[in-house]
């Protein structure tokens, strides 16, 4: 048997109390989230390298961009990113 496994085993059951409080709270939570129409999770840095790939995406529209107005200059990632 693992430890989690043990340690579950271990535990008290939950009182009734308990089991409607969770139950009260899940069922909240549920209602909350029906009227949810986005989520924007904000990981800037955290679990991506964003700054990279801002760039990258940034180079792909202004190039686009800069070609269309009559400027073959590219988008610099270094120069351009930073402004």
């Amino acid at each position: 048997m693992t430890t989690a496994g043990r340690d579950a085993a271990r535990r008290p059951s939950p009182s009734p109390a308990e089991e409607n409080a969770d139950a009260s709270a899940a069922s909240l939570m549920l209602s909350v989230l029906r009227s949810v129409r986005a989520v924007v999770f904000d990981t800037d840095g955290v679990l991506t390298d964003s700054a990279r790939v801002h760039a990258a995406a940034r180079r792909t529209a202004f190039d686009a961009c800069l070609r269309a107005a009559g400027d073959d200059r590219p988008f610099d990632p270094v120069e351009d990113y930073r402004r």
